[in-house]
């Protein structure tokens, strides 16, 4: 096929398209689809959807590496001078980033759950545990990016193939799920904001009484930004 209908003589295009495949098949034995778009824009945060993070989890790993292996594939295919219907590589490219975003989002939130999961355990360590999430390039931002870059592709495939007609309504899924991640990532550094407000009234409140002042109760909460309890780790899935 690759080297027919693209002109492809190293036989990457090849290569992607079956590594893409097994990468459905992995995320298909999980049980929880095959990369479909109900999963694709389902929240890792939604409400009494646990299962889908557990039966996912074990499966992780091996999906984002042969998504991974496919967009490689396909970006070693266009270096060729002769590569042709390269409209068609951008799609192989977005169902591969599809998929990786999938295993993606998920480890993503196993991230912010362990954070948390540490601030609670660990309070010398906390504020920097918490701190990382958000920070330029953090967790929070690659949630909220990894949703516009496939909005992007995907646009870009729409206007290859369609007509404007209906994109507006096509691309306002991806909108949402991109205002979810900045409304949260608002929220948590409001939280750790009022957070490091309240240390330094406990602090100052101190020294002026010679006494203990603890600023823990204070400490950004899972609940703060919408986060299931159920879902640090520990919890009873």
């Amino acid at each position: 096929y690759g080297r027919v209908f693209h002109g492809d003589t190293t036989g990457s295009v090849d290569a992607a398209q079956r590594v893409l495949i097994a990468a459905h098949a992995t995320l298909d034995s999980a049980r929880s689809g095959d990369g479909n778009t109900s999963l694709f824009f389902r929240d890792p945060w939604a409400a009494g959807d646990d299962s889908t993070a557990k039966r996912l989890r074990p499966f992780l790993s091996r999906v984002r590496v042969r998504a991974e292996s496919a967009i490689v594939y396909v970006a070693r295919a266009r270096k060729q001078g002769q590569i042709r219907e390269t409209t068609a590589l951008d799609a192989i490219e977005l169902g591969a980033r599809r998929i990786d975003w999938i295993a993606a989002k998920y480890q993503f939130s196993d991230q912010i759950a362990a954070a948390f999961a540490t601030a609670a355990a660990d309070s010398a360590h906390a504020q920097q545990a918490l701190r990382d999430l958000s920070w330029m390039n953090g967790v929070f931002q690659d949630m909220r990016d990894g949703y516009a870059l496939t909005r992007e592709l995907f646009e870009k495939a729409w206007r290859n193939e369609n007509r404007p007609y209906w994109m507006t309504n096509a691309l306002a899924r991806f909108d949402v799920e991109i205002q979810r991640w900045m409304d949260r990532t608002v929220k948590f550094n409001d939280a750790m904001q009022r957070w490091a407000l309240e240390r330094t009234a406990c602090a100052a409140r101190a020294r002026r009484e010679q006494a203990k002042c603890s600023a823990e109760e204070f400490k950004p909460k899972p609940e703060d930004i919408g986060m299931p309890r159920a879902l640090l780790p520990g919890a009873k899935m």
